[in-house]
């Protein structure tokens, strides 16, 4: 039986449900298996989780991904170049050097040539910058309890083993 034929029946059927239950089943799409159904709350989850930090991040004048920049620049010494700070974001970004040229441009990084070695770029950052990472720690900090405040401790671990899991796979 074809799937909208199947919806179409089972919005037919006379069983004691209520409205919303009845579209929330002719709305979900059919999964074939949990494993897609786990994919899709992960995909769903973190899109949830981003939009949050990216507000948060949004009442301090910066991105997510730009805070993300300005965290692995925060830890270092010396700063470091553009494809290092490629490999350590936390995602995927296509064009890292358009994304540190607005950094630059406002005032949050600075990039250096490197003296011994004219096509190397160092990457360092400014006061600026580090003022907001300190700004942003407590907020943020909180902001991830909230995030995972149905969660206790050791199933907060547990997610953290399953997603490495996984990333261990396709990285």
């Amino acid at each position: 039986m074809a799937p909208g034929r199947f919806l179409k029946l089972l919005g037919r059927l006379p069983l004691p449900m209520t409205t919303q239950a009845r579209l929330q089943l002719t709305q979900r799409p059919l999964l074939r298996n949990p494993h897609q159904e786990a994919f899709l709350n992960i995909v769903r989850t973190a899109d949830a989780l981003e939009r949050e930090v990216e507000t948060l991040c949004k009442r301090f004048g910066i991105t997510r991904v730009q805070y993300n920049v300005l965290r692995i620049l925060d830890d270092v010494e010396g700063g470091r170049s553009c494809s290092s700070i490629g490999r350590r974001l936390a995602e995927r970004h296509t064009d890292v050097t358009r994304l540190l040229d607005r950094m630059e441009n406002a005032g949050l990084i600075r990039r250096q040539r490197s003296s011994k070695d004219r096509r190397a770029v160092n990457t360092t950052i400014t006061l600026a910058g580090k003022i907001i990472v300190r700004q942003l720690a407590r907020p943020l900090d909180a902001l991830h309890q909230q995030q995972f405040a149905k969660l206790s401790e050791a199933q907060v671990l547990e997610v953290i083993e399953g997603m490495e899991k996984i990333r261990a796979r396709v990285a």
